[in-house]
């Protein structure tokens, strides 16, 4: 474990000096890819969260959730979207809704649409939700 930690601290720098430099960053994103799936298999959801915040690849989350780690996951992300200066805030907010509609966890998720003050995400999950009880 401590070597994936070691190895996503060094692929942000390179990241960070190839986004400066105008450099390809294909063959981080297959790393980075490897690693977030070894984090989120691993319990370890916030060094996954963290690394692809700092590639700015947050949608790549949504694929690697499943059922055993999702409420932990978004639970980081509600935790850390105050931390979050924006517009990235809303970013990780919107990521927690996503994944709260995908595993129908319907009040989570209008908690999060009330919060990002979005009257779609509402009507969405009323439109969705099969028991309005």
């Amino acid at each position: 474990m401590w070597h994936a930690r070691n190895l996503a601290g060094e692929i942000s720098q390179e990241y960070a000096k190839r986004q400066t430099d105008e450099e390809a960053i294909d063959d981080l994103m297959e790393l980075v890819q490897q690693i977030v799936a070894f984090h989120m298999k691993h319990n370890a959801e916030p060094e996954a969260v963290d690394l692809l915040l700092e590639v700015k690849d947050l949608d790549l989350l949504i694929e690697h959730v499943d059922k055993t780690n999702f409420k932990r996951t978004c639970l980081y992300l509600t935790s850390l979207a105050r931390y979050v200066p924006g517009p990235d805030d809303m970013l990780v907010l919107d990521i927690a809704y996503t994944i709260y509609q995908k595993y129908q966890e319907y009040t989570n998720a209008l908690q999060v649409a009330l919060f990002l003050d979005n009257l779609q995400y509402v009507r969405q999950l009323f439109e969705t939700c099969p028991d309005l009880q």
